[in-house]
C-alpha cells in the first residue's frame, strides 16, 4: 500500500493563547481552582511563500528481524499484569492543569447514579485477541520512561469514536500538571482538524515539553482519517538525530511516522514536524494511558499489541511488526505459535425464515456487507413516533455485525441503497448502531456521546444476544432530538432494553425518514405501525 506525503515549508505563526493541560485550539474554560496558563502556542499555516513539492511516495519495505525484544509488550489477548482500567474522577488530586483527574477503578457510575463494572471485552483483532473499551474507562499501563531519545511504539487501534484532540496512547510526565512548577511532557496520538479546510484527521502525534518551549506534530499529511471502523497499524519511531527548527531556534527529535507498516512522515522530508526532546526523561510522575487523559472525552474501540521499544526500529522491522497482524500473514503467524490458533466463528446461514416478513435486509445469511442493503424510508414527523418490529441474525463475532438505524432527510425505497449517489439531496441526521454506537449527530464530534444510550445487556453476552434476536424499536421524533426505546428478546427468551436520545441538524418542518439497514447480519422487517 502506497501512502504519500505532502512535503511543504511550513512557517509558524507565533500566537499568545490561554492554555491549559494539553493546550488545544479551543481551550475548556477553567473551573473551580483550575488555573490557567498563558502559554505561546506554535501554530503550523502555510503562507504565501509556502511551496509544494513533488509528494514523496512510500512503499512497504523487505521485513528485518527485530535485533532486541520490546521493552514492554501488552498483547491484549486477555487480562494481563500491569494493564489497569482507570475512570475519570471529580477530584483533580495534584493535577492542577487538568479538568478531571484519573483514579484506576473497577467500577464506574452511570448517568443513572448506577455502579457498573469497568469490564474490558476482549474479541478477535488482528493478533490473537485485542481489547475493547466502551467509552466509560480508560486503560493504565504500568510503563517506566526509557530514558533515551532513541524509542519506537507501535500499536493497533480500531475507533469507533474519536474526538478531537481527545487521546488514544498518551504518556509523558506531569502530564495534568500546571506548567508554572512542573516541567510538562507528552506525546498523545490525537485526531484534530488541521487538514485542508479544516478536514479531520487522525493519527495526530501532538507533543510538548513546556521546559524548552517545543511544541510540535507528526502526522501523515493526506487529510484522511485512518483506524475510525477499521483496523490500522500506527508506528512512531524516535530517531535520536537532535536538530534545531530554524524558525524558533528550539530542538526537536527526529521522528517517522508509519501506517500499516508503510512509512507516511519523516522528519527529514519536513522541516516543522518531529518530536519534542526529553519526553522518556526520568521522572517521578511518568504516567501512560490509553483511551483517556486528563481534559477531554474518554476513546471507545479497541487497541491491540502495543509495544514499546528503547530503540529507533527500521523501516524493514516497522514491516516485520506490522505483518503478524496482516490478514495475508495470519495463517503463517497462527502456525509459529505454540498453542493452537483460537478460530474464529463462522458466519451462519439463517434457516428460520419467517415468511411473514414485509421487508428484508440482506440475503438469508450473515455475511451481508455493511450497508448494502436497506428498508424502505418510514416517515418520522416531529412530535410523533413509529414503532419497528423486525428478526436481526448475525454469527456473534463482532459488536457492530447487527442492524444499523439511519435517519435521513429522503425517502429511500429498498430497491436503491440510500446514498448521495442513488438519491439527489440525500442526507443522513444520525446514524445509531444496535450496540449503542452511532454518528452523524449534532454533537461536538458527530458521535453518539456516551452517557446518551443505556441498556440491559452485560456485554460478555451482547453478540449471543443479537445472533437471534426479536426486537421492537419505538423510534420518535420531539424537536431537535430523535430517541429510541427498544426492547430486545433473545433465542433463551430474556428480555433487554436499550434506550437512546441523540440531538439532529433538524427543524420541526425538516423532512425526515427513518429505515433499518446492516452490516454482516439478515433482518427480517416484520411490521412497522
Amino acid at each position: 500500500m502506497k501512502k504519500k506525503l505532502l512535503a511543504v515549508l511550513l512557517t509558524l505563526v507565533m500566537t499568545s493563547v490561554l492554555i491549559m493541560g494539553c493546550g488545544k485550539d479551543d481551550p475548556k474554560e477553567s473551573d473551580g481552582d483550575t488555573q490557567v496558563v498563558d502559554e505561546t502556542k506554535e501554530v503550523p499555516q502555510e503562507t504565501e511563500e509556502t511551496k509544494e513539492e513533488e509528494p514523496v511516495e512510500y512503499t512497504m519495505a523487505e521485513p528485518e528481524e527485530l535485533t532486541k525484544e520490546a521493552k514492554y509488550h501488552f498483547t491484549f489477548d486477555g487480562p494481563e499484569e500491569g494493564v489497569h482500567t482507570v475512570i475519570n474522577t471529580e477530584d483533580v488530586g495534584p493535577n492542577d492543569g487538568a479538568n478531571m483527574g484519573i483514579a484506576k477503578s473497577d467500577t464506574y457510575v452511570d448517568k443513572d447514579g448506577n455502579e457498573v463494572p469497568a469490564k474490558v471485552q476482549y474479541q478477535p483483532g488482528p493478533v490473537g485477541n485485542s481489547a475493547y473499551i466502551d467509552g466509560n474507562f480508560g486503560l493504565q499501563f504500568d510503563i517506566e520512561p526509557l530514558e533515551t531519545e532513541t524509542y519506537s511504539i507501535s500499536f493497533w487501534m480500531n475507533a469507533d469514536r474519536l474526538s478531537t484532540y481527545g487521546p488514544t496512547l498518551q504518556l509523558g510526565s506531569n502530564m495534568g500538571m500546571n506548567d508554572v512548577d512542573n516541567t510538562v511532557k507528552w506525546i498523545n496520538i490525537t485526531q484534530s482538524d488541521w487538514g485542508t479546510n479544516s478536514a479531520k484527521i487522525f493519527p495526530v502525534v501532538w507533543n510538548r515539553n513546556s521546559e524548552t518551549g517545543a511544541w510540535p506534530w507528526v502526522y501523515a499529511a493526506d487529510d484522511s482519517i485512518h483506524g475510525k471502523r477499521e483496523w490500522v497499524h500506527i508506528t512512531l519511531v524516535a530517531t535520536g538525530n537532535i536538530y534545531t527548527f530554524a524558525e524558533d531556534g528550539l530542538d526537536r527529535n527526529g521522528a517517522k511516522l508509519y501506517l500499516n507498516g508503510v512509512l507516511a512522515f519523516d522528519a527529514s522530508d519536513n522541516a516543522y514536524g518531529g518530536l519534542a526532546t526529553g519526553i522518556m526523561d526520568a521522572s517521578d510522575n511518568f504516567e501512560a494511558f490509553f483511551g483517556i487523559n486528563y481534559w477531554d472525552s474518554i476513546y471507545k474501540g479497541y487497541v491491540d499489541d502495543l509495544h514499546i521499544f528503547d530503540y529507533s526500529l527500521t523501516d524493514g522491522q516497522v514491516a516485520t511488526l506490522y505483518q503478524l497482524g496482516d490478514p495475508s500473514k495470519a495463517e503463517e503467524v497462527a502456525g509459529s505459535a505454540d498453542e493452537e490458533p483460537e478460530v474464529e466463528p463462522e458466519r451462519q446461514t439463517v434457516t428460520t425464515i419467517d415468511e411473514n416478513a414485509i421487508a428484508t435486509v440482506g440475503v438469508p445469511t450473515t455475511d451481508n456487507g455493511f450497508w448494502t442493503s436497506n428498508t424502505d424510508g418510514y416517515e418520522l414527523k416531529d412530535g410523533k413516533s413509529i414503532t419497528m418490529k423486525f428478526n436481526n441474525y448475525s454469527s456473534g463475532i463482532n459488536n457492530w455485525d447487527n442492524y444499523v438505524l439511519a435517519f435521513a432527510n429522503t425517502p429511500v425505497k429498498a430497491d436503491k441503497v440510500a446514498s448521495a449517489e442513488n438519491y439527489e439531496g440525500y442526507a443522513e441526521y444520525g446514524v445509531l448502531r444496535a450496540d449503542a454506537f452511532g454518528w452523524g449527530f449534532a454533537t461536538d464530534n458527530g458521535d453518539l456521546p456516551a452517557d446518551a444510550a443505556s441498556y440491559t445487556w452485560d456485554w460478555d453476552k451482547f453478540v449471543e444476544i443479537m445472533m437471534d434476536a426479536e426486537v421492537t424499536a419505538k423510534i420518535s421524533r420531539k424537536d431537535s432530538n430523535v430517541s429510541l426505546n427498544a426492547t430486545i428478546v433473545a433465542a433463551d427468551g430474556t428480555e433487554y432494553t436499550y434506550d437512546v436520545t441523540a440531538p439532529v441538524a433538524a427543524t420541526a418542518s425538516d423532512p425526515m425518514y427513518v429505515f433499518i439497514t446492516g452490516e454482516a447480519s439478515y433482518i427480517e422487517l416484520l411490521s412497522v405501525e
